[in-house]
């Protein structure tokens, strides 16, 4: 398979190192948070300015829209957890969980689960804007947190190198995939049988019904973030390197590098991506404060 990349949209406006990102109502609509602890709404097909739904005054981690109520959940690095009416941009609720940060979200029925800084793996109604249990999974941060449909699962990934399999229905660890030498910051399942793991050891590891499969060295340094494609056919990843780079999710070749050598891209560590269903166009954003759209084509060989 072969790719065509470019960038169709270069958009400043925060003020400090970008670390979240989150999908919002519309498939051309997206939420980033930055280390200023603001929560901007980007429209993309009206670019030219981001809407400030919350400011938190702390590191934002996490991010997730909860599209039933209209809320937007906030996850910072002093642990907090903000409940956001978006259409009021109104605080409805703060949790203090004394978890340290807050790293990631991933909602499961009508539960969110949070991975945080001390190891604990939260539970939320959002509803009830309460959290309903808490499990002590490690001792170091849960930095990802993915769902495992076909055997309702979390793949969890932490800094203790391991990545977690937590039965839902058992509500607790059944197996732990360990294969990193470093922290894994991000975990991402691609299909029914298959999970991918990046780490701070830059190594890009592909999981096949829970067996390694292959380990490749992804970037030069920290992997920090995975996207999947909308039609599965391809993945992203994210560097501390400053660059992208996209994979057949058959093959697991490396087709396409995104990187300053070939265009204006990230001058710092890309930390976060997402794709989005709207013209396949993928989100990066950076250390360097900026939000990058790009067009990702594939082409029939």
């Amino acid at each position: 398979m072969k790719v065509e990349f470019k960038k169709v949209h270069h958009l400043t406006g925060h003020q400090s190192s970008i670390f979240a990102l989150c999908a919002y109502k519309e498939s051309h609509q997206f939420v980033s948070g930055d280390g200023g602890g603001y929560a901007v709404l980007w429209n993309l097909e009206e670019v030219d300015k981001g809407i400030v739904l919350a400011s938190t005054g702390s590191n934002i981690f996490a991010l997730h829209f909860y599209i039933d109520l209209n809320v937007l959940l906030i996850g910072t690095m002093n642990g907090h957890i903000y409940f956001v009416e978006v259409e009021q941009k109104k605080v409805l609720a703060e949790l203090q969980p004394a978890c340290k940060a807050v790293f990631d979200f991933c909602r499961v029925d009508n539960l969110i689960y949070a991975g945080t800084e001390n190891g604990s793996l939260l539970v939320i109604d959002v509803v009830q804007q309460k959290i309903i249990q808490q499990y002590q999974l490690a001792a170091k941060s849960l930095r990802s947190i993915e769902y495992y449909a076909p055997q309702h699962h979390l793949i969890i990934g932490s800094s203790d190198h391991q990545i977690y399999r937590f039965d839902l229905d058992q509500h607790k660890v059944i197996s732990t995939l360990s294969h990193h030498r470093n922290s894994v910051f991000t975990v991402c399942c691609l299909d029914d049988t298959t999970i991918l793991s990046g780490s701070r050891d830059a190594h890009l590891n592909i999981w096949q019904n829970d067996e390694l499969y292959k380990s490749l060295p992804a970037h030069n340094y920290t992997l920090n973030h995975i996207a999947v494609s909308p039609n599965r056919q391809l993945f992203t990843t994210a560097g501390k390197d400053k660059s992208i780079k996209i994979f057949d999710a058959s093959t697991f070749d490396l087709i396409k590098v995104i990187n300053s050598g070939k265009t204006a891209m990230h001058t710092n560590s890309v930390n976060k991506l997402l794709w989005t269903s709207y013209q396949n166009y993928l989100i990066s954003v950076s250390d360097d404060r900026v939000v990058m759209v790009w067009s990702i084509d594939e082409l029939v060989d």
